[in-house]
């Protein structure tokens, strides 16, 4: 955990200094909530990203390379788009998708495997 420590501080650095342009930028004329919307901004920005490439690389790790039906190989087709809201922001990301010519149906990563639960633990 203090790795990620280290990064959190490093991360807090550069943002602090974007959102003062470099120093340039004087505070003083914002008020607390003014500042407090701007950091909840960029905190909603950032957990997206790394909500959506925790997704991605998940559902880029699953491999069904025989269809559960009849065990013939599956096809790789277009990656589907999917989008679900998350507490403080909406995150979309591509699923792998396979198909079975034998059976003609498409394949996804189940919910498990895709990051997804049912009930309320999504």
């Amino acid at each position: 955990m203090a790795t990620s420590d280290v990064l959190i501080a490093q991360v807090s650095q550069e943002l602090l200094e974007e959102l003062t342009a470099g120093g340039t930028r004087d505070l003083t004329q914002l008020t607390l909530s003014q500042m407090e919307h701007e950091v909840y901004q960029l905190a909603d920005r950032l957990s997206e990203r790394l909500l959506r490439g925790m997704l991605e690389d998940q559902a880029g790790r699953t491999d069904t390379p025989t269809c559960p039906c009849c065990h013939e190989p599956l096809e790789e087709r277009p990656p589907d788009e999917t989008s679900v809201r998350m507490q403080r922001c909406q995150v979309s990301w591509r699923k792998p998708v396979k198909r079975c010519h034998k059976c003609r149906r498409d394949f996804f990563p189940s919910g498990q495997t895709a990051g997804l639960r049912g009930g309320g633990d999504v």
